[in-house]
């Protein structure tokens, strides 16, 4: 029996790599990994290898969609992964399927594996044998029609970096599992959708530490207005990157006005923050936040590499504060007709919330 030699995604869960599949009907990976708003680690993906961890799909809600995978060639390999989304009326022609991409907007994710002696614990270079796992999740807010039938499909590049090509059109079920089958790069997953009728405003927000060494960071949001029309909605702060993996979450009550997570960053990196307010009554929300990102002082290491020195005085001016590492951004959400809102760059209104943070939360920072 043939089996494939590269990064390749099961058709069933107890695929070895043999072409082609021993399954009939390929259409249940378990290495296409919708996580909802959970984070998945390259330890718990290995850890659940032999398992099926995928979770329904939650319609207007963050979803992280995972791929995971297993290096079958005899030596090291790095592999890149694109993922896509069909509905049941384009299901055999994948011109028409939508690709799939990161919070950061790429469209494709590299494969990492653990690697403790790497800066972040995990490494690109698969090692033969080994487990791998998006190093970003894919992000799926919703689908068009939820009420219709949706497929995942993933697709790892090849032992040498080229990519598998697909056929214009498959006509139908029996080429599309008989063309999974005989490439182990390539994979489908049935999903479920469902509905749980809330409502997601999702902010990207750039992040990272361009140091030698690992650094602290405690990121506020704050709320300067409107709090109580999100009352019981739930603020996410998440980190889905392999090498810097972290997730707080908060309900948002009347009293509370500022939220904090502190983390650490990794040497050398750069990420996205997925900053989520997820409502329950979106016709209603209308209120302003800020999402600002401090950096705690470490006063064992002297050398910081900013663009320019922190602020230490309400006077100075906004652009003094800019360093690398430590991005700020102010959103403003804005009701415009029932059942939507929309973020934007801050108002007039807002020009002095730098001040007020600075004035409530006790922090110093060194030159």
């Amino acid at each position: 029996m043939e089996y494939y030699k590269g990064i390749f995604i099961r058709d069933y869960l107890k695929d070895q790599g043999e072409v082609p599949s021993a399954v009939v009907n390929p259409t249940c990976s378990p290495d296409i990994i919708p996580y909802q708003e959970n984070l998945l680690t390259v330890d718990e993906a290995e850890r659940t290898y032999d398992m099926s961890i995928a979770l329904p799909i939650q319609q207007g809600m963050p979803n992280n969609i995972y791929v995971r995978a297993k290096n079958k060639a005899d030596t090291s390999l790095t592999g890149k992964v694109r993922a896509y989304c069909a509905p049941l009326n384009v299901l055999y022609q994948p011109a028409k399927w939508s690709r799939l991409i990161t919070l950061s907007g790429e469209d494709e994710a590299s494969f990492v594996c653990r690697d403790r002696s790497a800066s972040g614990g995990v490494s690109q270079n698969i090692a033969s044998g080994k487990v791998a796992l998006t190093e970003k999740p894919f992000y799926l807010k919703e689908v068009k029609n939820p009420n219709q039938h949706h497929c995942l499909f993933a697709l790892a590049s090849n032992p040498d970096g080229s990519w598998l090509e697909l056929e214009s059109d498959f006509k139908n079920n029996e080429k599309l599992w008989k063309f999974l089958r005989e490439h182990k790069q390539f994979a489908n997953k049935n999903i479920v959708i469902v509905n749980p009728f809330s409502h997601t405003e999702t902010q990207a927000v750039d992040f990272g530490n361009y140091d030698e060494v690992e650094r602290k960071y405690n990121l506020i949001v704050k709320f300067t207005k409107g709090l109580e029309t999100v009352e019981g909605a739930r603020m996410l702060i998440q980190s889905a990157d392999a090498a810097c993996c972290f997730t707080k979450e908060y309900e948002l009550k009347p009293d509370a006005d500022s939220y904090s997570c502190e983390y650490t960053v990794p040497p050398r990196f750069f990420g996205s923050l997925n900053v989520s307010c997820i409502m329950p009554y979106p016709q209603q929300a209308e209120c302003t936040y800020a999402v600002r990102n401090y950096l705690i002082e470490d006063k064992a290491h002297d050398s910081i590499s900013y663009v320019a020195k922190i602020r230490h005085s309400l006077q100075q001016e906004e652009e003094d504060a800019e360093r690398i590492g430590d991005y700020a951004m102010v959103l403003t959400q804005q009701k415009t007709k029932p059942g939507r809102a929309v973020l934007s760059q801050e108002d007039d209104e807002l020009s002095n919330m730098t001040a007020e943070i600075l004035e409530s939360e006790v922090y110093t920072f060194a030159d």
